[in-house]
């Protein structure tokens, strides 16, 4: 398909969670004052190829079809779509050669009620849950919230070196905990889904709680899961990334992916296929429930397996502080370079 495009812009109103990005490509000048936004464009149109994607949109909560399409590995909308669903106006203005639109912003949606009972945590946060509690999910606010999760912890270690000596859950926690440091230093707000205290083991249900009063509480950008990988027959080597099934076709899972993989590629890492797991019950579901649970809360989510820690060669990479401090900036660069083209 060849379709011919004057410019395409990111456009989200607050009330929107968005799994997919729109991207600015042609726009030599956004001028915004007040409500509404003026784009000039002055560039002719240009014929591109474009692929038809289907990837989830919400709404105050509730998913929506837009027609998408994936261009040079990124996903374009419709303006008047948008505008459609986002209840604002967009026009074309002949005489000025550009785009007009005005919106009433809306500051606030309601999350569905808990699918867990409340949770233990800190004195800051001990009043009872609110599931009707309104809360500001904005998307586009100029603040980056991550939500790292620090796999398994506790009695769960996760996967293990052939001898049994080194664990994942610790090198999963050392690694987040570096990730965060670097985050914090470029102004990225970073939430922990496992602190590094903690010594019991941490059940899905609670897990899922966990994520659930953060994504009420804070308007959080990405969920994060670190991971360190293992098979039985101990000769697989490389890394690998976990998606969100939405966007085995395209989309934001699939480009934050493509950044992550770079990076450990420059690590001089081996780069497996990225991976899209359905579920076996239910194929239109992810597998992992980490990855099911940030989808259904609109929330964008991906896991990364840096090594494979029954393989002596590749547990030698995270056995030093060095080793560790690679793999974290090497995720860390990754995030800022996706959210650099990418609206948060």
């Amino acid at each position: 398909m060849t379709v011919y495009l004057h410019s395409f812009i990111p456009i989200c109103a607050d009330r929107v969670t968005v799994g997919m990005v729109i991207i600015m490509n042609t726009l030599s000048k956004l001028a915004v004052s007040g409500a509404s936004a003026l784009l000039l464009l002055p560039q002719p149109a240009f014929a591109v190829n474009a692929t038809p994607t289907r990837n989830p949109i919400f709404v105050d909560g509730s998913r929506v079809e837009l027609q998408s399409y994936t261009i040079d590995g990124y996903t374009y909308y419709k303006i008047r779509d948008l505008a459609e669903v986002l209840d604002f106006t967009v026009d074309y203005d002949n005489a000025s050669e550009s785009i007009q639109m005005w919106n009433t912003p809306q500051n606030s949606v309601t999350i569905p009620e808990d699918p867990e009972s409340t949770i233990s945590d800190s004195s800051e946060h001990s009043a009872p849950e609110d599931s009707s509690k309104e809360i500001k999910r904005d998307c586009i606010d100029g603040k980056l919230v991550i939500l790292l999760d620090a796999g398994h912890g506790g009695s769960d270690g996760g996967t293990h070196s052939v001898d049994e000596r080194y664990f994942e859950r610790d090198f999963n926690i050392a690694v987040a905990e570096k990730v965060k440091a670097l985050l914090e230093a470029q102004g990225v707000q970073v939430l922990m889904l496992r602190e590094p205290e903690e010594t019991e083991r941490i059940l899905e249900s609670e897990r899922i709680a966990r994520i659930d009063r953060f994504v009420r509480e804070y308007p959080v950008d990405l969920l994060l899961s670190i991971h360190h990988n293992a098979t039985e027959t101990h000769d697989v080597k490389g890394s690998e990334i976990l998606v969100q099934i939405a966007y085995e076709h395209g989309g934001a899972g699939q480009e934050l992916a493509r950044c992550i993989e770079a990076e450990y590629r420059s690590l001089g890492r081996p780069i497996r296929p990225t991976k899209y797991q359905h579920s076996a019950e239910n194929p239109e579901l992810d597998r992992l429930y980490l990855l099911r649970t940030a989808y259904e809360r609109g929330l964008l989510a991906v896991m990364s397996e840096y090594c494979f820690l029954d393989v002596d060669s590749e547990l030698q990479l995270v056995l030093t502080d060095e080793g560790l401090t690679n793999e974290a900036k090497a995720l860390t660069t990754a995030v800022m370079q996706y959210y650099s083209t990418h609206p948060y």
